[in-house]
């Protein structure tokens, strides 16, 4: 997707007229808004293309007046909403609303690089925190586009996810108040993801970034008229034409498979500060029902280890290593004596 306007739509966004009423946006101002996101969103989809290294799609915006307002019986505890606040000039806040699945996927490709469809969907702690980080990046990387455009340094100052299914009149009457408009994208990850992202902003902060949009294209003709003024007396060929354009090359992500194990470094990068759930396990047994109700003090549970055999150790469920317990002063401890990779190694085969 480009991030530049066409001329057809600049020259669209120049006989704009404002509207006589501030209650709703004209079709001119959703046409701009609606470039706009998809210029934010198209840099988003590139974003988490090199990060997932799959090819991901994130089009096709749809602004309406009416806004989104989930009614009863939509699921919103399967939605998981980020409400972003954001700095100068706009000094207001967006409200952006995943599918929880599709949000467990993607977490799932961040992790592991691939996605079971089969895979039991349940975000853990894990997924939800990976998920935080990814989309402060996300953020970053469309207000960093919707900047370049409007040729105006906008951020934001703080992302949070927000349970809507804990409130959801408060938080139908807050969007209500703001007067919200929507803009649902198209979302695709390869044919892993075929889905809907919906974004909620205020009525006041989208007309503020057609307004800087305007005034940006404005800056740039005359930039260019004067420019032409300047260069008036150039001598020009015959059946050469007067209007220059400015090419750009396109530029792809490449999905060579030397390329692939650099993007996994790149993954881990923003996770590594992710707290991870480590447990060492002595051993398993099998009882029943009976068995399990005559437990009492002092009972005796036997386990399927035998004393000198090493123990699991987990993290977050998977098997990593095996090690031999210790005792250093008066806590338990354990040494690692082989690690699980991709190829068993064994530390034991390292000592010298």
């Amino acid at each position: 997707m480009h991030e530049k306007l066409l001329q057809s739509e600049i020259d669209a966004l120049l006989n704009y007229k404002t509207s006589d009423t501030n209650d709703v946006l004209t079709q001119e101002e959703a046409e701009a808004l609606s470039e706009l996101c998809n210029i934010s969103m198209s840099r988003v989809a590139d974003f988490l293309c090199s990060k997932l290294n799959k090819k991901v799609a994130i089009s096709t915006p749809v602004v309406s007046n009416t806004g989104y307002y989930p009614s009863e019986n939509t699921p919103v505890s399967e939605m998981f909403t980020y409400e972003v606040l954001i700095q100068d000039p706009l000094n207001d806040k967006t409200f952006i609303i995943f599918d929880e699945k599709d949000v467990f996927t993607l977490t799932d490709l961040l992790l592991s690089g691939d996605h079971l469809q089969t895979k039991e969907k349940t975000l853990d702690e894990m997924h939800i925190n990976i998920s935080k980080e990814i989309f402060k990046e996300m953020m970053t990387e469309a207000f960093i586009a919707i900047s370049s455009v409007v040729n105006n340094t906008i951020q934001y100052n703080d992302t949070t996810l927000i349970d809507i299914s804990e409130n959801l009149e408060s938080f139908i009457e807050q969007t209500k108040a703001m007067k919200t408009i929507s803009v649902t994208y198209d979302f695709q990850i390869e044919n892993i993801v075929q889905s809907k992202i919906i974004q909620l902003i205020p009525l006041s902060m989208a007309k503020k970034l057609v307004k800087l949009l305007l005034n940006s294209i404005d800056v740039g003709v005359e930039n260019n008229t004067a420019t032409n003024t300047s260069n008036i007396h150039t001598p020009q060929r015959k059946g050469e034409n007067s209007k220059k354009v400015m090419a750009q090359p396109v530029c792809f992500p490449s999905y060579d498979n030397d390329e692939q194990l650099s993007y996994g470094a790149n993954n881990l990068d923003f996770i590594l500060d992710v707290p991870l759930q480590l447990v060492v396990e002595l051993g398993r047994t099998k009882k029943t029902i009976n068995e399990i109700l005559a437990l009492n003090v002092g009972s005796i549970v036997e386990l399927d280890n035998l004393a000198e055999d090493n123990v699991n150790i987990l993290v977050n469920g998977k098997l990593v290593a095996r090690g031999e317990v210790i005792v250093i002063d008066e806590n338990f401890g354990v040494r690692i004596m082989e690690v699980f990779t991709n190829v068993r190694t064994s530390i034991l085969d390292n000592r010298g």
